[in-house]
């Protein structure tokens, strides 16, 4: 189940898994225009989409209270062992439909345990109890097995021999986890607190996704400049004894209609050492101040006819405890009375 999150004193929404992904399915049906590819084959995959968490009925069915709440497990505090049998439940179920259904339900178990394929940092699998481990490494093992065993079985259809060509299926699969988080978005924030929110990972097309995707991982220039970046942040921090912690190669970030190399990078800040140190260290980072940076720093003044005022600047808060969040203020525009003035850039590499 989901508990959604409730405003002191007001009542918790009791969300079943079935509810969940019946709105998942809706977000599904409807989804699709001249930009973004809709969902194919359709009939197959509505519904696993449906019935991607059909696994959780025997669970929400008992509504297993939480001794800590009084209220219903909400989904991830539920006993990690009855979880893992719903993952290989919910496969089981969509197998009774058709293969393809049975093959993106494994999929999706998989994934939310090992980062949705690199679509998320949440790898689950990192942060488990060393019993819980062993309980998710068998069932982890048990859906690959089960995959190849389904795509072998899909390779002798013709039609099916076509939904497993690797763009196709990874749109397949990118398409459920967009519907399947967007959905989750819904459940599990209070109408009041819902606003402007960023989804990341938009499915666009096979073709489009698979081709953008391998431009950017080929490309060069684009791989040396997010080296540049990376590179700069960590030698500006280093005589603060922030130890930082990133994967070796950038992921794929997938907006609606821009797609980036993506690297996140985090790390605890030491005792004594606040945000607006690590702050001061980091603006500008080159892809607004450029690199070498003292170089870049001074030729700016001299090849820009305008002064850049708050543009490119940090944005962002901070509290007395020393948290915070900043960001780089560029999609920006000046408001000024009757007068707007926009601003844009790009970073220029020889």
């Amino acid at each position: 189940m989901i508990i959604q999150s409730a405003l002191e004193g007001a009542k918790s929404f009791v969300i079943t898994m079935d509810e969940h992904t019946a709105l998942s399915a809706q977000f599904a049906a409807h989804y699709g225009n001249h930009q973004f590819e809709a969902i194919t084959p359709r009939e197959l995959m509505l519904h696993v989409i449906a019935n991607h968490d059909a696994g959780w009925r025997e669970l929400d069915a008992l509504a297993l209270r939480d001794p800590a709440t009084g209220l219903p497990y909400h989904l991830v505090k539920t006993p990690f062992a009855r979880i893992v049998e719903t993952s290989t439940r919910s496969a089981d179920r969509n197998g009774e439909y058709h293969p393809y259904c049975e093959l993106m339900s494994s999929m999706h178990s998989w994934g939310l345990y090992n980062g949705r394929y690199g679509m998320s940092d949440k790898v689950l699998l990192n942060g488990l109890a060393a019993d819980n481990r062993t309980l998710a490494d068998g069932m982890l093992e048990a859906e690959i097995a089960r995959q190849s065993r389904l795509l072998a079985t899909l390779g002798n259809d013709s039609d099916g021999a076509q939904w497993i060509e690797q763009p196709h299926l990874f749109q397949n699969y990118k398409q459920l986890q967009f519907f399947d988080t967007l959905a989750l978005y819904f459940n599990c924030m209070p109408e009041g607190q819902r606003g402007q929110e960023r989804f990341t990972n938009v499915p666009l097309s096979a073709s489009e996704d698979a081709q953008l995707a391998r431009a950017l991982f080929q490309s060069e220039k684009d791989q040396h400049e997010h080296r540049l970046v990376l590179g700069s942040i960590a030698h500006r921090v280093a005589d603060l004894g922030i130890k930082l912690e990133y994967a070796a190669h950038p992921r794929l970030l997938a907006l609606a209609n821009v797609q980036h190399l993506h690297t996140p990078v985090s790390a605890d800040l030491p005792e004594g050492v606040h945000i607006l140190d690590l702050l001061a260290r980091l603006h500008p980072t080159p892809a607004v101040g450029g690199t070498p940076r003292e170089a870049a720093l001074q030729a700016i003044p001299r090849l820009e006819s305008f002064s850049r005022g708050l543009y490119a600047g940090p944005i962002g808060w901070v509290d007395h405890r020393g948290g915070g969040e900043f960001f780089v203020g560029l999609r920006s525009a000046l408001v000024d009375g009757h007068t707007a003035t926009a601003y844009a850039g790009a970073g220029i590499v020889a």
